[in-house]
């Protein structure tokens, strides 16, 4: 094996880098769709697996990670609403059904 170049190097670590985050990133399916009827109700509509807004136009954050004291959930709503441009008085959380849609799957399996 030949020496490796400074030039060869950062080839490999981009083209590596590359693969790993394309790999993790596309997930077969459309997982709004499926779950769909985990979360939304009458007069609800999903906009995304993680964001379901109601007829009163009130919306809710769908969060997959429990709270441990930490204030995760709030904050994860308050971003959500700073990005809508929403009003705070009709920003909800709930937390999300045990699902494999809302798993992680970034760590291999489901729910570690």
């Amino acid at each position: 094996m030949g020496k490796w170049t400074r030039r060869g190097v950062l080839s490999a670590g981009v083209l590596g880098g590359t693969g790993l985050i394309i790999g993790i990133a596309v997930r077969p399916g459309n997982p709004t769709e499926t779950a769909g009827h985990l979360v939304a109700g009458e007069g609800e509509n999903l906009l995304h697996i993680y964001l379901k807004i109601d007829s009163e136009n009130r919306a809710t954050a769908i969060l997959p990670h429990s709270e441990m004291g930490q204030g995760a959930q709030t904050a994860l709503t308050q971003m959500l609403a700073e990005e809508m441009d929403a009003d705070w008085d009709l920003m909800r959380f709930e937390e999300a059904p045990a699902n494999a849609e809302y798993a992680n799957m970034a760590l291999g399996r489901g729910y570690l």
